[in-house]
């Protein structure tokens, strides 16, 4: 769908500019406002920012992936996760100079919603914001990522969608801004996907505490482990302090023990023994996590030499 703006549309909308380099900020300021839009603050620092996503509701944040004072990929991502900011929906162009592979993947699952690279055109940026207004996809959560929904094909619904409020659509399309709507749809939206993130986030402990588990009964060396347990752990400490935000509800304190017990197995550089296994699902246990049961067994054989098992034999 295509957004006709007008002049007065345009100039409502509230434009951030973040970005370390005065003559990148100059560039993209000079571009908004040779577009019609007005409104644009233009900070030179992450800190300064923050401050200003706090204090006012932007449509657009357009940030340097590059600042000085700190991870701008990594503000991204405490802006979705609604640490940082009133809005954990605003959309977000994410600008950079790195075009390197691990860092467009780290962008990617920060949950920005586009990254443009520089040097750029006028007519880039201004194609972006057009996308943002009229196609801008839905959100979706997993155990570790927030964000616009980047999968060009649909699998099934274990992953349910959600459509964020986007004022700079709404504003675009000539809409009111309504403070007190905008923290109502919010308020609505944020704590159901937050909830399906800690299922998914409860999912991955069993999973990977079940494959701990089986390891550990069939004595497997350490080497072939060591990476579950490094990443059960981190798993775990994600959890722990997500529990403790004001929309983590649940046993805050059986969560951080079995964040700290993991952690200090990861750090001692050793397997899990029976006992560490025993304390752990009893933790898991208290908390809700289910772990998934073993595999069966293979099945033995009927008996009468041919080596096919009764529930495999075809028909006579």
């Amino acid at each position: 769908m295509t957004i006709v703006k007008s002049a007065t549309q345009k100039s409502n909308v509230k434009i951030v500019v973040a970005d370390e380099e005065s003559f990148m900020r100059d560039i993209v300021v000079n571009a908004l406002t040779s577009g019609g839009y007005r409104e644009i603050r233009s900070i030179a620092k992450l800190s300064s920012l923050q401050d200003v996503i706090e204090s006012i509701y932007p449509d657009l944040v357009v940030l340097s992936g590059e600042m000085a004072d700190g991870d701008a990929v990594d503000f991204v991502r405490r802006i979705r996760l609604h640490r940082i900011g009133r809005n954990p929906f605003v959309p977000v162009i994410l600008t950079a100079w790195n075009a390197e592979q691990a860092f467009i993947r780290k962008v990617v699952d920060s949950g920005a919603d586009v990254l443009v690279m520089k040097p750029f055109a006028a007519g880039q940026l201004f194609a972006r914001i057009d996308f943002l207004a009229s196609d801008r996809p839905r959100f979706v959560v997993t155990s570790s990522y927030i964000g616009p929904d980047r999968r060009k094909v649909r699998r099934g619904d274990e992953c349910p969608s959600f459509d964020p409020p986007n004022t700079l659509k709404e504003r675009l399309a000539g809409r009111l801004f309504d403070p007190e709507d905008l923290v109502s749809r919010i308020t609505k939206l944020f704590p159901p996907m937050m909830r399906q993130r800690r299922h998914f986030q409860e999912q991955e402990l069993g999973v990977q505490f079940a494959a701990i588990a089986k390891a550990t009964r069939e004595n497997r060396a350490l080497a072939e482990i060591a990476g579950v347990i490094a990443t059960i752990a981190a798993s775990a400490a994600i959890y722990a302090g997500e529990m403790a935000m004001p929309h983590g509800k649940g046993d805050v304190g059986q969560a951080k023990a079995l964040a700290l017990r993991l952690r200090a197995i990861a750090d001692a550089g050793r397997g899990f023994s029976a006992e560490d296994c025993e304390a752990v699902e009893k933790i898991l246990d208290t908390l809700g996590i289910m772990v998934p049961p073993p595999p069966p067994a293979p099945h033995e054989s009927s008996g009468d030499g041919d080596g096919v098992s009764a529930h495999s034999r075809p028909a006579a």
